[in-house]
């Protein structure tokens, strides 16, 4: 992986008696960070982008392209080892993400780092870029790669405590503004040169839009509380189950069942603090979300200190509030009302 003596003789690179590479070109203290030098090139080189792995041929290509860019330009030596290293590694990921490309114009899997694969294939990036002249995506890779960026997407929505409806709304209106034609100065797709790029931008972006979603369903939460008991509530979708008690047909159990008849039918399917928050948010509305994740005893029951961030206790007060919510619904299903 790191023959030097193949690199220019302009460097003139030997090693002494001792076993330290020294060169007539660049001047001590640099001569003996050599070793340290190429062996940073070469390991910056190997992996540009997680997925991707250069083979030695490769990795030596590279390496010896850098130092002979950076003899020929004319640069000047730094006078520390890690300014160095920041010199002639800077340029390294972008030189083997070309070689990478270039190979895969004949071979898209090639390079692929297989101990690090998470799809099937590669689909050839070039193909996918191609637009029609009314700017759709024509390639039909696109049933290889749109898979790929919901599999990147979809533990960012788990982790955000997103349920699967809304996150896959939430991915679908994420995934038609990345793809949308844009000038191609402006279009962050046009700028890469390999498929593992994709999924990795595109992940960026999914989460950004994700806690932005978030961000609003918790505004919109922070809203004064309804009146009575709202099975319609956007924590986990229950008004796809069950229809709002004031909307429900007189007929039906729902409609004339008060908060304590709902209790009394489901009180085994609920602990205490999950009644209390029910109760508290939708039925008393004596408090608001806000004032709860500032309550001690909440605090307590979520497992949480006081001097945790806002956020933390918003966001696991909120996931406490949709698991009571989503198993009230299901025992609301079988209860004799």
């Amino acid at each position: 992986m790191s023959e030097k003596n193949d690199l220019p003789q302009k460097m003139k690179i030997s090693r002494t008696e001792s076993g330290v590479y020294k060169t007539d070109v660049i001047s001590a203290p640099i001569a003996g960070w050599l070793d340290l030098l190429w062996e940073a090139v070469c390991l910056r080189a190997a992996r540009p982008i997680s997925g991707v792995l250069l083979d030695s041929a490769g990795i030596q290509t590279i390496a010896k392209e850098t130092f002979e860019n950076f003899l020929a330009s004319g640069g000047t030596p730094e006078a520390n080892l890690q300014a160095m290293l920041t010199v002639l590694t800077r340029p390294v990921q972008q030189r083997s993400l070309e070689y990478v490309a270039a190979k895969r114009q004949e071979d898209p899997e090639a390079f692929r780092d297989l101990t690090k694969a998470k799809w099937l294939k590669n689909p050839p990036l070039p193909d996918l870029l191609t637009r029609s002249s009314e700017g759709q995506l024509t390639s039909p890779d696109w049933n290889i790669a749109e898979p790929v960026l919901w599999q990147r997407a979809s533990p960012i929505y788990h982790r955000l405590h997103i349920n699967e409806n809304e996150a896959r709304d939430v991915y679908a209106e994420t995934v038609g503004d990345f793809l949308k034609a844009r000038p191609a100065a402006e279009c962050p797709m046009r700028k890469m040169l390999v498929f593992e790029e994709l999924p990795r931008l595109f992940g960026v972006i999914a989460e950004r839009r994700a806690i932005s979603w978030v961000r609003k369903q918790t505004t919109l939460k922070m809203k004064p509380n309804r009146s009575g008991l709202s099975i319609d509530d956007p924590d986990t979708g229950l008004n796809a189950k069950l229809q709002e008690p004031r909307s429900l047909n007189q007929k039906n159990p729902l409609a004339r069942a008060s908060f304590d008849d709902i209790r009394n039918a489901c009180q085994d399917h609920l602990d205490e603090f999950e009644w209390h928050l029910l109760e508290t948010l939708f039925s008393e509305g004596t408090q608001t979300r806000e004032e709860l994740s500032q309550d001690d005893w909440t605090l307590t029951q979520l497992g949480l200190e006081s001097s945790s961030s806002r956020s933390t206790r918003l966001r696991r007060l909120n996931t406490a509030i949709a698991d009571a919510l989503a198993t009230l619904g299901r025992a609301l299903e079988e209860a004799d009302l």
